[in-house]
């Protein structure tokens, strides 16, 4: 009995233990919900101007729309004809596995004339060689090489480019880097674009590119990095120009206006003595030739469009989705070409421009088959001692803009803040403390292309640029401080496109949101009245609707002093703002889905298109019957094929 008595005791007080344990536990981690949190962290950029929510690239919410790849690998694993500097071999040995009746190769010339003006799709094969069963040296830019069977039938196609000193541009540019540099040391420009690629896609697809520029090359990640326009060709004008498109002039709807007329920062370079290449794969997509027309004479130094003609022409040595050429992978033939350039030129001044759209442009997940090609590109680089003279600016030009992920919040937001990475030189930071604590403050603010424009020139004319006459522009140099109180309208950013603002949801059935759908399809409907072929549309369906309004910070700020290094912002009442509503919205016929931007003037009691609209899903053949890319985004035509 006494036994049984102790065994019950010790069973109660364990009880009571357990209970009073779980209680304090409980107690503990409720006094830790009551606790302040640290809201920074929640943002991206935290100013008096501008608040940017952090995002977490792996949400619950998002996941199913992130399926996991395995490495990226062309169909092919060896090439019939290769390239080892600027030497051509043929693999002999698997060309008798693959094709025992290849016995023997030519290559011609890929021409393209230099100083006289051609349609942007011209080249012609010049030149051809002799046969031959032997490595081959190339001295030109680029050569197709074709293989013959014993009936002289094409059995091999291929093409390939290569990089040599060319006697007159290397005359030019001593003599106009000797007259403007005045023997000091230059800087120059490389610039990596890859289309489609938002930061937080970048964070969960390509790390171990991220890893690589974090650890090796000291990268600085700017998080406030926000776009100005809808597409890349919108977006690239600015970063590119310092202007819209419709400040060039240039009416957009003209397909055969060329580019040539306009002053392209790499021209800027190029006039002072640097080296220029421009190179882009996917042809008939690139930034300046779809649906336009191109430049009329090739607009840098080394220029591989009919390279990328010649590729897209030939259809049978394709393969893996569109993304290899026999067993080398698109994206790393212009890889490869731009590396070529900067170690040829890695002690002497030279402006890089490469854009590679194909491989990430319409799959979120493609992005992972990126990552390694990329960390190649970036480690083969730095292995070579090729960026001690370089800055580097590896980016993207927006998110992905399609798609079902593009209707979620996330996708809405994220869309909008492709990801930039800046690389300074070791010695540049050093001699230059001052320019490098601002390029490390300048990561949580708000930036634009404008930026990135204003950037190259200030290193352009790095001994001789003004700030005082910079700081009034919408570009800023991001050698300098950017304002905290930098808002999306001192940038030049249109609210449509803004991340900086508070945002609350409303529901589809709003008489507010009813009442702007309407208006919106009766605009849409306007622009395309005049054109029979497209039908009339209607609203299927209000798909979200999200009202956006500009922090209290904002409203209330005044005025920020400073007295010595400390500084203090004051603030006043709320002044009147602007409301803007952001709807997306169905229409029939053709299930088109549109995203714009309604701005209501608290002031004035009224509404305005804030001048910029975007489909949001693709238009792919619906649109066969009318050009012009705004016209393409409305119109579904009466007659489908």
């Amino acid at each position: 009995m006494k036994l049984f008595l102790r065994v019950l005791s010790v069973a109660v007080l364990a009880v009571i233990f357990v209970g009073f344990t779980r209680i304090q536990n409980t107690f503990m981690f409720e006094r830790q919900l009551l606790q302040p949190r640290n809201t920074t962290s929640l943002l991206l950029v935290n100013t008096a101007g501008c608040k940017i929510m952090k995002l977490d690239p792996f949400d619950m919410s998002i996941r199913s729309f992130f399926p996991t790849h395995s490495v990226f690998t062309c169909r092919e694993n060896e090439d019939i004809v290769y390239v080892k500097h600027n030497t051509i071999f043929i693999n002999w040995n698997f060309a008798q596995d693959r094709n025992p009746t290849l016995k023997y190769c030519k290559y011609d010339v890929i021409w393209r004339p230099i100083n006289t003006n051609t349609d942007h799709n011209f080249f012609r094969f010049i030149n051809e060689s002799k046969p031959f069963t032997d490595n081959q040296t190339i001295h030109d830019d680029f050569i197709r090489v074709r293989c013959f069977d014993n009936y002289n039938h094409v059995v091999y196609r291929n093409a390939f480019s290569f990089v040599h000193l060319k006697k007159k541009a290397e005359r030019r540019c001593i003599e106009n880097f000797k007259k403007h540099s005045h023997n000091r040391r230059h800087l120059s420009i490389l610039m990596i674009g890859v289309d489609s690629i938002s930061r937080n896609n970048m964070i969960r697809y390509m790390p171990k590119t991220r890893h690589f520029l974090y650890k090796n090359l000291s990268a600085l990640d700017y998080l406030g990095y926000n776009k100005v326009a809808d597409n890349t060709f919108l977006n690239m004008v600015p970063m590119t120009t310092g202007k819209f498109v419709h400040e060039l002039p240039l009416n957009t709807s003209l397909t055969d206006v060329s580019f040539d007329q306009f002053d392209f920062i790499w021209n800027k370079f190029s006039e002072k003595g640097y080296r220029t290449l421009y190179s882009e794969d996917a042809s008939y997509g690139q930034i300046f030739d779809y649906e336009k027309a191109g430049f009329k004479k090739p607009t840098a130094d080394y220029f591989d469009r009919p390279l990328s003609l010649v590729l897209e022409d030939m259809h049978d040595i394709w393969n893996t989705n569109h993304h290899c050429v026999h067993a080398r992978l698109e994206t790393d033939i212009y890889l490869e070409y731009t590396r070529r350039f900067v170690q040829k030129f890695k002690t002497s001044p030279y402006f890089s421009f490469t854009f590679i759209s194909r491989l990430t442009h319409d799959e979120l997940s493609n992005a992972k088959k990126a990552d390694d090609l990329y960390y190649r590109f970036f480690k083969s680089l730095s292995e070579e001692s090729s960026l001690n003279n370089t800055i580097i600016f590896f980016y993207s030009d927006h998110g992905i803009r399609f798609g079902q992920f593009r209707q979620t919040f996330i996708g809405k937001i994220k869309e909008r803040l492709p990801f930039l990475f800046i690389i300074l030189p070791q010695w540049f930071k050093v001699k230059y403390p001052e320019i490098y604590t601002n390029c490390k403050t300048n990561q949580q603010r708000l930036i634009s292309p404008f930026d990135i424009f204003e950037t190259m020139t200030h290193i352009l004319n790095f001994y001789t640029y003004n700030i005082k006459n910079s700081k009034m522009r919408r570009g800023l140099s991001l050698f300098n401080a950017i304002p905290q109180t930098r808002r999306c309208e001192d940038a030049n950013i249109l609210p449509h496109w803004c991340t900086c603002s508070k945002q609350h949801v409303l529901s589809t059935g709003d008489q507010t949101v009813r009442k702007i759908a309407r208006h919106f399809i009766q605009i849409l409907n306007s622009k395309i009245a005049s054109f029979k072929q497209c039908e009339t549309l209607f609203i299927k369906r209000v798909i979200s609707a999200t009202k956006i309004i500009p922090t209290d910070v904002v409203l209330k700020y005044v005025n920020t002093s400073h007295v010595g290094e400390k500084s203090s912002i004051l603030y006043g009442h709320r002044v009147s703002t602007y409301i803007d509503y952001q709807i997306s919205l169905q229409t029939v016929p053709g299930d088109a889905m549109f995203e714009f931007t309604v701005r209501y003037d608290e002031s004035e009691s009224n509404f305005n298109m804030t001048g910029d609209f975007s489909r949001i899903n693709l238009y792919n053949r619906t649109s066969y019957c009318i050009s012009g890319i705004e016209l393409k985004k409305i119109c579904y035509c009466k007659v489908q094929t």
